[in-house]
């Protein structure tokens, strides 16, 4: 039998719930019957989720914690994945890139400080939080956004995402993309940091030509963009 390839995201998610479990007196051989009780799964289903071989949506995480009176955000960790994410909290949100609006996580920190400029921002409106990129624009009652992840349980045909978030590149998302349930999903990959060196064109060319990618720079031509997603979606 093939080994299940595991996150360690989902290893250490299952970690904090089984502590959370012990420390509300519910003994190792019943915690898998207790989460399948929780969420709802068959015992086969809660045994894998339990020991990381399963990934957690930030809903299963939820209930999970206020079935026993804690926050969630203890289970995601958020406070140890990085010293500068204390007293960040994970939310539903949605990712706002270019004319699309993409499910995910994401850790919000504390309100924007007049003057920073972070890559990011979320705001809250209408209940919903919005992740969107730090223009300069100004939000009312913005916060910083320490990470963002894409929820694992959406499938899309076309992805239009920026190269860099941060210090990081979104070589993995595509990655990950190609390996998903629709791994023919068009992807445009966004860049305005060529010329200042942030982005490197030799990454970039290795993506292009391994993961079947486009590449466009910034600011790029909303009509054109749109126009090439609509005809790779249609020759799909």
């Amino acid at each position: 039998m093939a080994n299940e390839a595991t996150s360690p995201d989902s290893i250490a998610v299952a970690e904090r719930v089984r502590e959370l479990m012990s420390r509300h007196g519910i003994g190792k051989r019943q915690q898998t019957t207790e989460l399948c009780r929780i969420l709802d799964l068959s015992f086969s289903q809660g045994h894998r989720k339990l020991r990381g071989n399963s990934p957690w949506t930030l809903s299963q995480i939820k209930k999970v914690a206020e079935a026993f009176g804690e926050p969630a955000a203890q289970l995601f960790g958020a406070q140890s994945l990085d010293p500068g994410m204390v007293g960040a909290i994970a939310q539903e949100a949605v990712f706002s890139v270019g004319a699309l609006d993409l499910a995910c996580t994401a850790w919000v920190g504390a309100p924007l400080e007049a003057g920073s400029r972070p890559d990011f921002v979320a705001y809250s409106k209408l209940g919903q939080w919005r992740v969107v990129r730090h223009d300069g624009a100004l939000y009312q009652n913005a916060f910083e956004v320490h990470k963002t992840e894409a929820l694992q349980t959406q499938v899309f045909d076309g992805i239009v995402i920026d190269w860099l978030f941060g210090n990081q590149t979104s070589a993995a998302a595509i990655r990950a993309v190609r390996a998903s349930e629709n791994p023919d999903a068009a992807i445009f990959v966004l860049t305005g940091e060529l010329l200042t060196g942030k982005a490197s064109e030799s990454e970039i060319s290795d993506v292009i030509r391994n993961y079947d990618v486009a590449c466009y720079e910034k600011p790029a031509r909303m009509a054109i963009l749109v126009a090439d997603l609509s005809k790779r979606l249609n020759r799909a």
